[in-house]
């Protein structure tokens, strides 16, 4: 975005987003940052009359597999501490931070979804049992984490039928594409990433 410096586009996302929907919806990634977007958040707050629990919705990513990094860690309790929740999100790529194998993938994303539910009951004390899923193959060529394929489908479907199974809360990460324009291919994979 042009004219913000890059060290402040953190707080500037957390800014637009209040802007333009009501909510800090973003990602946090230094603990410098998070005495500002609380206190952006805090202002929205007091001058919309919409309680800040409603205002922020920052979150944060596991390192996977199974780590939950130290700076990622303080951001957590910053905001637990002022009874405010960071969504706690997990993406494994299998082959990349997740075993190739889809079973694999599923068993670490699994485990790694546990952990981030007793991290919410022993800070906020949820009794609810949540599962969500966003795992896909990482596209050995390139690097890139692609939204678009097939195998990310099923991963979301084993997961659901898991959740089921468990008598879980569950949100699949769906209906996304990795074309560079609407076109087919991009109504393809959006489909087959929705009808399941």
């Amino acid at each position: 975005i042009d004219g913000i410096p890059n060290d402040a586009l953190v707080p500037f996302f957390h800014y637009l987003s209040l802007k333009f929907f009501g909510r800090s919806a973003a990602s946090l990634n230094n603990i410098r940052w998070c005495p500002i977007v609380y206190e952006i958040c805090e202002a929205f707050s007091s001058e919309t009359s919409v309680p800040i629990e409603r205002v922020f919705a920052g979150h944060v990513h596991l390192i996977s597999p199974l780590k939950f990094g130290r700076e990622e860690a303080k951001i957590f309790k910053f905001f637990a501490e002022r009874s405010l929740r960071v969504g706690v999100g997990n993406m494994s790529s299998a082959g990349g931070t997740a075993p190739v194998t889809l079973a694999g993938a599923i068993a670490i994303h699994l485990a790694q979804s546990i952990f981030v539910n007793i991290l919410y009951r022993a800070y906020f004390g949820d009794k609810n049992l949540y599962l969500g899923c966003s795992i896909s193959p990482l596209e050995m060529s390139t690097g890139m984490y692609p939204y678009g394929r097939p195998e990310k489908e099923i991963c979301n479907v084993v997961m659901a039928q898991m959740a089921r199974r468990y008598g879980a809360h569950y949100s699949g990460h769906t209906g996304h594409s990795d074309a560079k324009r609407p076109s087919v291919e991009s109504g393809f994979q959006k489909a087959l990433n929705s009808i399941p």
